[in-house]
């Protein structure tokens, strides 16, 4: 029945249509009837209305209903506390375009200032902009990008879903950006497809679920007193959450990211880029990311400034993209970046950097920590047999990504330095391929053979080809290794006790390989000409770095004025720390430098020279040092007294800004020069004078035991400024206090 109640002030009809087709001219003002569905009964779509005889509204179909039959007079939705996206007419089966039934909702929600609700359901829509207060609140519902919405064929921005207003807050929302049927086939830069952009003041986004986006996730732009929260972001081809001031205005201001869990985006889990300020991002876990979180200058003049990012969790970076040759693999980027501090983050795995430092000025880092892991990469050669050059087909390497890194046969034992590489070829020049001679044969039951050769370098799984026997010549894998034997299968005949057995050094089809890739804890350095300046490396832990646990690089542009204090550098397969020719006026103080396997401090200088870095109190855990007291590099080996510096010279300083106190030994170490020098006067280069012993060979610390007066002593003579002179007989110590012979110039120190 069209008409399911008919006696009383409410009326009650299965759908709209049959509402409409009930003509009611006597329909009087405040006549409520309910309506189970829109559609059908129990659609969902369900509601009160109530008739205005005054209304000439247009028909929608859901919330402004007309009878037929009746000119002016209306039925008019009458909603409750909370909204839903059903109430006007929005179907959420996957297939239908709901954006106009969405427009109408958010108009209502905006205007009303009533709760909206999406319930279940997945709800297609190709551009949604929220332009007044609202509150949203996800019950289990989809939002979804209609496919081919985006234009994925030129660089033109488009916005799925636009926020440009104050006092705004999502929740408990499922986002899928569609982005699999809304990207360009071939990358166009710059391209915009944003799934959601947030301006406003006070903008609250929160327990949502952002995937499969056609572009970044989240655009937090020019917002302020505003908060992205415990969301989850999947599957992004660009940035997880951007936060974006691009006036650089300053419109961005105290705005908090935090908690969120963010993994596979391509690019980065955060990016802070442009002129942001005021921005905390804290707590957030990052996960399988081409990068962990990203502070980027863009090269427009306009540095991110005055931030925070703390105590955010990032692992495993950049290996899922490592085919893409823009994917840095670098667990915390930052870009010239200014007075922002970074502390307490936890950074794991990472393909190419755990921390890079590039440009940045007076910022701080404190109790960051990364802890590095072997990286190897497995395959196999499918090229031709005996080859130079390894093949694998079924990969994608970004061209040249791995030069420098070691490649190893594991069928045959030898190694290669990467020298270049293709998508799908490693060139490198394979040796050390194990090789010894054979003592003895036995049988070792089952159809194999003990082969014995002391201090052999074969291990499991290894092809050798053994030579010079009766019984046993043949290429054979070797199984059962021990120090000095290995099985291979063969028939046991005797004991040849002869021969000799070598791998191969070259590629054959079948043959496995490990590449081992090199990644550092912390690199420090300049970009766009501009040096790392006036920044603290404080309380920091590098754990296993597959290189350098911290290492100072050159380029154009001078990384000076930095602190290192109280660090703990440990490199597995490098220097604790290593400095490159543009180090210059740093200081290094209470720091440990463990390295596993190279130089616990390693001044590697390849150009130019390390200068003014002051070190103390720093502890070398092996002992292994290069470089570090090289005279000629001016590089301080410790402090002392009230932050005085000491290096060394051949003769007086000549240039420089020196400090009172200051102290230079000679370099020279010819008989009469002065041992060292003292700088009396603050300046550039100061003013110096003689100081302490004077270069006499042995004669530093002569022993007078025949004299209570050294001048009278004979073979004293002559005698230079600043000598000491030890009488054994009265315990006495004297010092020369000028270069003349005479008794005058002695000074008796006890």
């Amino acid at each position: 029945m069209a008409i399911i109640q008919k006696n009383s002030a409410r009326l009650e009809f299965d759908s709209v249509a049959l509402l409409q087709a009930e003509s009611k001219p006597s329909f009087v003002d405040g006549q409520i009837v309910y309506i189970k569905g829109i559609t059908a009964s129990n659609d969902d779509g369900h509601g009160n209305f109530r008739y205005d005889s005054s209304s000439s509204a247009t028909d929608d179909g859901a919330t402004i209903i007309n009878p037929i039959g009746i000119g002016n007079g209306r039925f008019l939705r009458v909603f409750g506390d909370v909204i839903s996206v059903k109430d006007f007419g929005a179907v959420g089966d996957g297939s239908t375009n709901d954006n106009a039934a969405l427009l109408l909702w958010i108009a209502e929600i905006q205007s009303s200032l009533k709760v909206g609700v999406i319930p279940a359901g997945t709800f297609i829509f190709t551009d949604l902009d929220i332009t007044a207060p609202c509150r949203i609140e996800g019950m289990g519902g989809t939002l979804k990008l209609k496919s081919n919405t985006t234009d994925q064929s030129a660089s033109t921005a488009y916005y799925p879903i636009k926020v440009a207003s104050d006092n705004v807050s999502i929740s408990n929302v499922n986002f899928n950006g569609n982005g699999t049927n809304n990207r360009p086939v071939t990358p166009i830069s710059p391209w915009v497809a944003d799934i959601i952009t947030l301006i406003g003041d006070n903008i609250q986004f929160s327990n949502n679920y952002l995937y499969d986006a056609p572009d970044s996730g989240v655009m937090f732009a020019q917002c302020q007193n505003s908060n992205i929260s415990h969301n989850r972001i999947d599957d992004i081809p660009d940035a997880g959450i951007y936060c974006n001031d691009s006036t650089g205005s300053l419109t961005a201001n105290n705005n908090i990211v935090s908690s969120n869990n963010i993994s596979r985006c391509k690019f980065a889990g955060i990016g802070i880029k442009r002129h942001l300020e005021n921005i905390l991002v804290s707590g957030n876990t990052i996960y399988d990311c081409g990068n962990g979180i990203t502070c980027e200058d863009f090269g427009s003049g306009n540095d991110p400034d005055r931030f925070v990012v703390s105590n955010n969790i990032i692992r495993y970076i950049g290996y899922s993209y490592m085919s893409d040759a823009l994917v840095a693999g670098q667990g915390l980027s930052v870009q010239e970046c200014e007075n922002a501090t970074y502390i307490g983050n936890s950074i794991y795995d990472c393909m190419d950097l755990g921390i890079n430092v590039s440009g940045a000025q007076r910022s701080t880092f404190i109790g960051n920590t990364y802890t590095g892991v072997p990286k190897v990469l497995f395959g196999a050669h499918d090229g031709s047999a005996n080859a130079a050059i390894l093949t694998d087909t079924s990969q994608a390497w970004p061209v040249n990504y791995f030069i420098g890194d070691t490649i190893t046969n594991t069928t045959d034992g030898s190694t290669a330095t990467i020298t270049a590489n293709t998508a799908t070829t490693i060139t490198g020049t394979l040796s050390g391929a194990p090789t010894g001679s054979i003592t003895a044969f036995a049988d070792a039951g089952g159809g194999e053979v003990t082969v014995t050769s002391a201090g052999h370098s074969v291990v499991n799984g290894n092809v050798v080809t053994i030579t010079g026997t009766t019984s046993y010549n043949g290429t054979f894998v070797a199984s059962a290794v021990t120090t000095n034997t290995f099985d291979i299968t063969d028939t046991w005949v005797a004991n040849d006790a002869t021969g000799t057995f070598a791998g191969d050094n070259d590629w054959d089809v079948g043959d496995a390989f490990t590449i081992n890739t090199a990644a550092y804890g912390i690199q420090v350095g300049p970009r766009n000409s501009h040096g790392t300046t006036d920044c603290s490396f404080i309380g920091n832990r590098v754990y296993q770095a597959e290189m350098d646990a911290i290492r100072i690089i050159g380029g154009t542009g001078d990384n000076t004025g930095n602190r290192f204090l109280g660090n703990f550098l440990n490199s597995a397969g490098a220097s604790g720390i290593q400095l490159s020719s543009t180090s210059k006026n740093n200081e290094f103080s209470d720091n440990t430098f463990d390295s596993d396997l190279g130089f616990d401090i390693n001044q590697n200088v390849t150009s130019g020279t390390v200068v003014a870095n002051m070190w103390g109190n720093n502890r070398a855990v092996n002992g292994t040092i290069n470089g570090l007291l090289d005279a000629s590099t001016g590089c301080w080996n410790h402090q002392y007294g009230n932050g005085n510096k000491v290096t060394a010279s051949t003769g007086r300083p000549t240039a420089g800004t020196w400090k009172a106190g200051d102290i230079s030994y000679e370099n020279a170490e010819a008989t009469g020069d002065p041992f060292m020098y003292r700088c009396q006067l603050a300046g550039t280069p100061g003013t110096w004078t003689t100081a302490a012993f004077t270069q006499t060979g042995a004669r530093h610390f002569p022993d007078a035991s025949a004299s209570a007066n050294p001048f009278t002593s004979g073979g004293f003579t002559p005698h230079y400024t600043g000598e000491l002179v030890y009488n054994s007989t009265t315990k006495t110590c004297w010092m020369a206090t000028g270069e003349t012979a005479t008794a005058l110039n002695w000074q008796k120190l006890n």
